[in-house]
């Protein structure tokens, strides 16, 4: 595309490409049909050519795979798994965390990564595909064969040699980004993306004070570059340095970040579908605080099913507070006597006042189209986007976006999660809670149709893929009643459920009984069926009287 067609329509040029990126996993030729229509519509020139040339380069490279061997290198440790680089590709491996850049041997068998689709919830294997690690190894044994002497071996080193388990897992977290779930470290060093580029703005703000700009802008990007050779490409890194070269350029800033986000883009692909560049690029490409406010609003409601008014307000100083972190944890590298409880104090305090209060729920449902109507209509008044952030927060608020009841079986795998819902939220009844690995299956199914509380949770059997997550649905969902043991009629508002199952105890092989239950919501009556054999469930219109 022309260089004054891009300059014209910047902002656009970086929507149709993330456009592009977002369905190409999807429907990869027609999103480039239709992406590559959005942008003549648009600019009415011969530049749709030069497009669609563009959007065909990752559509050809996607199609390249290149299958792992049986020895790698160890490039990104986690808490549970590992992902190992194999002759040009990337393979995710199940296990306890393995020696940072170390050549390892695995012995088992590779198989691509599968997919469980579900439009609200996150799904690991569908993450892994979009970062380009296609394939996963079931190891029977796993054998280091050299390690090398890395800076970030040294720290794995160093953090492994006796510290707490308290502050082991903080350093592991803010330098190594590895999450101990036992150990709360807070949610303001969410990934170690972005206490990376933190710890630039960090640096950057305290040398603002005594430091003139063009001496500061050198020792940025010398940092830069060390943080890149230590911690390799990360896109934020990226993203910051692209930032850092062009600052000399005689451009316009919305031109500039335009140029550097559709870089970010092509480079990194499907790993841009995610707050970690969507967060950063809303604050680059809007100049009003209410436009900021109001598209990170949309960004938190699609990603994370929930809005958080302050994380939106002081996401930049959140990022600075993750590279002061960063530095705690050197400093507490280095020196060991100085400890570290008060640092984690802090962050969990902080991260207490900036979750302290959001409103659940996703825009991506049935008022989605009444709310782009009411948006549109005042697009072009003065208050335009604090009248669109207040129409979303009221949405959100009062269940407009999800405003019809429904039955929906949350997709959980092995096992059962039945969600039954009343207009506008009037009444949630959830009915099992699946197995204790899908627990954020169920949490964002929840969350994203904005249930903020349960008016019951009915558990129909104990069995693991049934009530693996009871305890910890009832924590944060807090329901009025909890319901393990059969009865004939259960009333919850205007829902009443009939158990339809006359057996109590056990059933005839012995096994655990579980419920049937039929009710009627929206005057479709349903029967929500256990087979008793725990292999699958049943679920067929059954009339009752």
């Amino acid at each position: 595309m022309s260089l004054k067609t891009f300059r014209e329509n910047p902002v656009f040029a970086v929507f149709v490409l993330y456009l592009y990126v977002f369905l190409m996993d999807k429907i990869p030729v027609s999103g480039m049909l239709i992406c590559t229509f959005l942008w003549y519509l648009r600019t009415h020139d011969h530049t749709w050519i030069v497009l669609f040339a563009v959007l065909f380069l990752p559509f050809s490279f996607s199609k390249i795979r290149f299958h792992p061997g049986s020895t790698g290198k160890v490039i990104e440790v986690h808490e549970k798994y590992s992902i190992i680089l194999s002759n040009h590709a990337k393979a995710v491996v199940y296990t306890d965390p393995l020696p940072f850049d170390a050549e390892v041997s695995l012995e088992g068998y590779g198989e691509p990564v599968p997919r469980q689709k579900s439009f609200f919830g996150f799904d690991f294997g569908s993450w892994l595909i979009r970062r380009g690690i296609l394939y996963q190894f079931e190891c029977d044994q796993i054998h280091v064969i050299s390690e090398k002497n890395t800076v970030l071996r040294a720290i794995q080193k160093r953090i492994d040699s006796g510290y707490s388990n308290e502050t082991a897992a903080f350093l592991n977290k803010v330098l190594l980004n590895i999450s101990d779930r036992d150990m709360i470290t807070g949610t303001l060093v969410d990934s170690s993306g972005f206490s990376l580029a933190g710890v630039l703005l960090c640096v950057d703000s305290m040398l603002s004070h005594f430091m003139d700009d063009q001496k500061r802008r050198k020792l940025l990007i010398a940092m830069n570059l060390l943080l890149i050779g230590v911690y390799g490409f990360r896109m934020s890194l990226v993203m910051r340095l692209l930032r850092q070269l062009t600052e000399h350029i005689r451009a316009d800033s919305k031109e500039k970040n335009a140029w550097i986000l559709s870089a970010i883009i092509l480079i990194y692909r499907q790993e841009t579908l995610s707050a970690g560049f969507l967060m950063p690029a809303v604050y680059r490409l809007f100049d009003k605080r209410s436009a900021r406010y109001a598209a990170a609003a949309t960004v938190q409601s699609v990603i994370n099913n929930r809005v958080s008014p302050l994380q939106s307000v002081l996401f930049p100083y959140l990022m600075i507070a993750a590279g002061y972190f960063w530095f705690s944890g050197i400093l507490i590298l280095i020196f060991p006597s100085l400890g570290s409880l008060s640092v984690i104090r802090m962050l969990h305090s902080m991260t207490l006042i900036t979750d302290s209060w959001y409103i659940r729920g996703s825009i991506l449902g049935a008022g989605f189209p009444v709310f782009v109507f009411i948006a549109a209509s005042f697009r072009k008044t003065e208050f335009g986007t604090w009248i669109y952030l207040a129409v979303l927060v009221l949405f959100l608020f009062c269940g407009v976006f999800h405003p019809f009841a429904e039955v929906a079986y949350i997709n959980v795998g092995q096992g059962d999660s039945i969600l039954i819902r009343g207009p506008f939220s009037s009444f949630n009844v959830l009915i099992d809670t699946g197995k204790p690995s899908a627990l954020s299956r169920v949490d964002s199914a929840l969350s994203a149709r904005g249930v903020r509380r349960l008016d019951c949770l009915i558990i129909t059997h104990q069995d693991s893929d049934h009530a693996g997550n009871k305890n910890e649905i009832a924590d944060m969902y807090q329901p009025e009643q909890i319901i393990e043991n059969h009865q004939e009629r259960i009333k919850t508002g205007s829902l009443t459920l009939y158990d339809l199952n006359r057996i109590e105890d056990e059933d005839e092989n012995g096994r655990p009984a579980g419920d049937i239950f039929g009710t009627a919501v929206s005057d479709e009556r349903t029967e929500i069926s256990d087979d008793g054999r725990c292999r699958s469930e049943s679920r067929r219109r059954y009339h009752f009287q």
